[in-house]
Order: C-alpha cells, then structure tokens, then sequence
C-alpha cells in the first residue's frame, strides 16, 4: 500500500467485571476517562460475516445480551478476519475507543476472545469483497490512505472492558481490525463499542491559557 502509516499505540485503562453474567448496564459498562466524552455512534457499513443475526448494529445498542458475533465456522471465517468498517458521516476527531468483550458463559474451544485490534483511520470509505473460496464470508479489503492506526491491546475474557485513549485522530471512516485472539477459536465479536471524543481541557487548564493571553495582550498595549 501507498503512502505512510502513523502507528499510535494506545494507552490502555483496563477494568475486568467476573462472572459468567454480565453485571453492567448502561452507560456503566465502561467509565470515560476523565476529559473524555463519547460521540455519536457510526453506522457500520463493512463486516466479516456474522453469525445468524447478530449484526454489528447489535454492539450499539446498550442491550449487552447479544452484540456482534463474526462467523467463525468455517476457516477463513472469524478469527484474526474480524473486522468492522465504521462511517462517521463526516471527518470527525476521536481520541478513545472503548469495547466490552462477549460474554460466552461457557467453555467452548469454538468461542474466542480479542487479544489485540486495529484502529484505522482513513477518509476514504473501506472496501469489502467476497472469499473465492466461500462466496458467502465477506473479507475486508486493505484500507486506502491511512491517516492513522491505533494498536489496541484488548482485555479479553467474558465481559473484559477495555478503554483505551490517544492522540486525537481526524477521520470519517475507521477499521476495527482484530489482529490476535487469547484462545484457539474462531467466533468473536463484541457486545458493545463505543468511540471517544478529543479530550476536553480541564477549567484550569483554559483559565491558565486565557490568563496567559491576556497577558501578552496587555504587554502588547504598553
């Protein structure tokens, strides 16, 4: 691919609830780091094939019982081809993203649980295709002129949060791309996502700024 990568690693804030159920409900399943607000949800417009109806629009809904479930049936299938395209609508700032892991309540050498994910950023729309091999399995194709990626390294686990912050990329369009698993299958997904705004400065912090503006105003006039 063309052009150069801007690879961010971000910083991670890491909260694990136990169980087999899932003990949260929202907006409690995850807490936005202080300065941070969530922004409106994007549309998903490019997925590996889920499993039966559990759509990536499912991950949105703040219901945690179903979520996104890629298919992880038959190789290619799931796995490390996990992906999910996401449209903002427009050119957007973002500097955190969030993912509350699938809570599978059952030891199943099938279910799988993210270790590490992309975050690509891009401003033009991501592309999918079909497996030659399984005309049905939907695959991403490489995204065109990164702007920016964020390696995520996830929880795991039945219901890991993972909250991650970084330095605040602009971009319409961003690629969750799972890059490793914690377990040897291939069915994974998410029971919800959630992306952050660029940090907003503390009082202090503006008041410091405007202080010093005013400042050099007032040198200016003498």
């Amino acid at each position: 691919m063309k052009g150069k990568y801007l690879f961010l690693v971000a910083s991670v804030v890491v909260l694990g609830l136990s169980g087999n159920a899932v003990a949260v409900s929202f907006p409690d399943w995850y807490t936005e780091p202080a300065g941070y607000e969530e922004i409106a949800d994007p549309t998903a417009i490019g997925w590996a094939t889920q499993q039966s109806s559990y759509y990536p629009t499912k991950a949105f809904d703040n219901a945690l019982t179903v979520g996104y479930i890629a298919d992880g049936g038959v190789a290619p299938k799931g796995g490390t081809n996990t992906f999910v395209d996401f449209d903002f609508g427009e050119e957007v700032t973002i500097g955190g993203f969030a993912h509350l892991e699938r809570n599978w309540g059952q030891d199943n050498s099938s279910f799988a649980h993210i270790d590490t994910a992309n975050l690509i950023f891009t401003n033009t729309a991501p592309t999918i295709d079909l497996d030659e091999e399984s005309p049905t399995y939907k695959q991403g194709l490489p995204v065109q002129n990164v702007i920016a990626t964020v390696v995520v390294d996830h929880v795991g686990g039945d219901s890991g949060v993972t909250v991650v912050t970084f330095t605040p990329v602009t971009a319409r369009y961003v690629r969750w791309d799972v890059t490793a698993l914690t377990d040897a299958g291939n069915y994974c997904g998410a029971e919800e996502f959630a992306f952050l705004g660029a940090p907003i400065p503390e009082p202090s912090v503006m008041m410091l700024a405007g202080f010093g503006a005013l400042v050099l105003l007032l040198r200016r006039k003498r």
